[in-house]
């Protein structure tokens, strides 16, 4: 088997299929959206990790677009 290379073309489009799990995931997790939020940026911040190029925390607003399927993040 080759292993494809992400500069040929041929990978599939997975962006809706990661944003339909991870929605999925936080809807089953119990905790609300905020909270979620909250502990991702923690989790950043504890490990020197940027969880968005362009701010220094992770905002809701940015969640709810990560979660949405049919929203493309380019």
């Amino acid at each position: 088997m080759r292993q494809l290379s992400l500069f040929e073309n041929q990978l599939p489009d997975v962006e809706p299929l990661l944003k339909a799990a991870m929605h999925r995931a936080a809807k089953r997790c119990g905790l609300s959206r905020e909270q979620i939020v909250d502990k991702m940026n923690e989790i950043a911040a504890i490990g020197g990790y940027r969880l968005n190029r362009n701010a220094r925390a992770l905002t809701l607003d940015v969640f709810e677009k990560w979660l949405n399927p049919v929203r493309r993040s380019i």
